[in-house]
């Protein structure tokens, strides 16, 4: 809770956040919520077995004319999840059950990423 705390006041830069599938939407909305307050961007990347939920907010954004880039949606696996290390984000995000946030975070920080995890 720490990470969300701090990207709310103020942490801005591009914020990814991993979501499993026990609270697709509640998670993915109170991390991105933090995030965006702050004012950075934000990369979700739902688990494959709940994807709707954050492509349906994520849907409703661009119906809203939010700026492009502010909230952008990534589909995938593990290969998505290093991609995204490797890309230019300043900090990922886990929300959800802890046994694959530790496996997140592993390869958070093989990428030299800092990372959090939050329960779902």
């Amino acid at each position: 809770m720490a990470a969300l705390r701090g990207a709310a006041a103020g942490e801005a830069g591009v914020v990814a956040i991993v979501v499993d599938a026990t609270h697709p939407l509640a998670g993915f909305a109170e991390a991105a919520a933090a995030a965006l307050r702050g004012g950075a961007s934000v990369v979700v990347k739902p688990s494959p077995k709940a994807p709707s939920a954050a492509y349906a907010l994520c849907e409703l954004s661009a119906r809203a004319e939010w700026p492009a880039g502010v909230l952008n949606l990534m589909q995938g696996d593990t290969a998505a999840i290093e991609g995204l290390c490797a890309a230019a984000i300043d900090r990922l995000v886990y929300v959800g059950e802890p046994g694959l946030g530790a496996q997140i975070g592993a390869i958070a920080s093989a990428a030299g990423k800092p990372w959090t995890t939050q329960d779902a």
